[in-house]
């Protein structure tokens, strides 16, 4: 009887600890799509830059590109950016297509892009590129291949 009344005790003292755990979790950004955007400015094409792939965005990616199962994207499109400033150190711009978000820009073209948007005055407002979304798709062994995510685009 108190063998089970110990092992009763220590399910309960586990399952406090793992909601204690779980609540300080970081909390999942939502997929909810974001509708009417607007941008403050479409930037001109130049450079091609890729954006940071970490998989964090590839069910969006799916959603955006529109590829069934084993095809590949080649979607032309308008990417939204939106500077993310809860560290001045360490800003962050998100990239938006068709009101999901499907990555990031990476920390080698933030900063010079966010000391651009701070002297346009810019820097809470979104803006717009012309952007491309391919890959996907299964490889010759049958892997899923990743998304590439390339923004046109010519801030200098």
């Amino acid at each position: 009887m108190m063998l089970f009344l110990g092992l009763g005790g220590g399910l309960a003292y586990a399952a406090y600890k793992f909601q204690k755990i779980k609540a300080l979790a970081p909390k999942r950004k939502s997929s909810k799509p974001l509708i009417n955007l607007q941008s403050k400015k479409h930037w001109p094409s130049g450079e091609k830059i890729k954006l940071v792939d970490d998989g964090t965005y590839k069910a969006n990616l799916f959603k955006v590109a529109g590829n069934t199962f084993g095809d590949y994207a080649n979607y032309n499109c308008v990417a939204y950016l939106f500077p993310e400033i809860e560290n001045e150190k360490h800003p962050n711009i998100a990239v938006y297509v068709d009101g999901l978000r499907v990555g990031d820009l990476s920390n080698r073209h933030v900063l010079s892009l966010y000391s651009v948007l701070q002297q346009a005055k810019l820097l809470f407002s979104a803006t717009s590129c012309d952007a491309h979304i391919g890959g996907g798709g299964t490889g010759l062994d049958g892997k899923k291949l990743p998304y590439l995510i390339t923004l046109d685009i010519n801030w200098f």
